[in-house]
């Protein structure tokens, strides 16, 4: 029954629920429910809408937890920009993302894992500051 409707109200019930197994670290069993509800809402609603970066952004963090930090990084430089040209309401949104990229980052540095991610200018100047904030 999820699989079949298209809804993007059935989009966001499929991410709590894989939100629920994320929390319980079933990673394996969230991620086709992420992955689901970001086809059904780039389809439904288009790829720059807050909705639909709200659900990246979710499956970017699954993503990171799982050590798959080149993929994350991808999603996040997706997610990040549509939040920010987004009225107020995405903005609690945005401030969660940028969090969590920079725990992405942090995570990458720790790992020494950096050479994974990619030139981007916002990855590049965050890891730059990441540096600096590690060598006060």
């Amino acid at each position: 029954m999820f699989w079949i409707c298209n809804e993007p109200h059935q989009a966001v019930n499929l991410s709590n629920l894989a939100t629920l197994h994320r929390s319980q670290e079933r990673y394996t069993e969230a991620k086709p429910l992420l992955l689901r509800s970001v086809s059904i809402l780039q389809k439904q609603l288009g790829v720059n809408k807050s909705r639909t970066a709200k659900i990246v952004s979710n499956l970017a963090l699954l993503y990171d937890l799982q050590g798959h930090y080149r993929e994350a990084e991808s999603l996040y430089l997706q997610t990040l920009p549509v939040l920010s040209n987004q009225p107020e309401e995405s903005h609690s949104w945005r401030q969660e993302a940028l969090q969590r990229f920079r725990s992405l980052l942090q995570n990458a540095t720790q790992e020494q894992r950096t050479n994974e991610l990619s030139n981007d200018p916002m990855t590049q100047e965050m890891l730059k500051q990441l540096q600096a904030t590690t060598e006060d």
